[in-house]
């Protein structure tokens, strides 16, 4: 099992509240999704193996977020890695239905 650590402290910042109405720094927004950017760019299975290894919880995260334009951009390009990654293969170990319906296991 890979040690996902830095990833998901990088992933936190979608918990946080910087401003006095629960809103994301828009500023930091922008700079979070650059490097998301970067990491689906160059890492996109590993980044689909964090997905599942969490399931799918960063991508529901960001969907409580998309009042923000930088992370309704991004979650646009993550939504389609997810669909690219789970139609390629890589989702082979992936339980039907979780990229469909994302939901943790109760």
């Amino acid at each position: 099992m890979q040690d996902y650590t830095l990833i998901g402290r990088f992933f936190s910042f979608l918990d946080t509240d910087q401003e006095a109405d629960g809103a994301l720094n828009s500023t930091l927004c922008g700079y979070f999704c650059k490097i998301l950017q970067l990491m689906i760019s160059h890492e996109p299975k590993e980044l689909f193996k964090y997905f599942v290894s969490n399931y799918f919880i960063v991508p529901d995260k960001m969907i409580n977020r998309l009042d923000d334009k930088s992370i309704c951009e991004i979650f646009i390009k993550v939504y389609n890695e997810i669909l690219s990654q789970s139609n390629s293969g890589i989702a082979s170990g992936v339980p039907p239905g979780i990229v469909s319906n994302p939901t943790p296991p109760q």
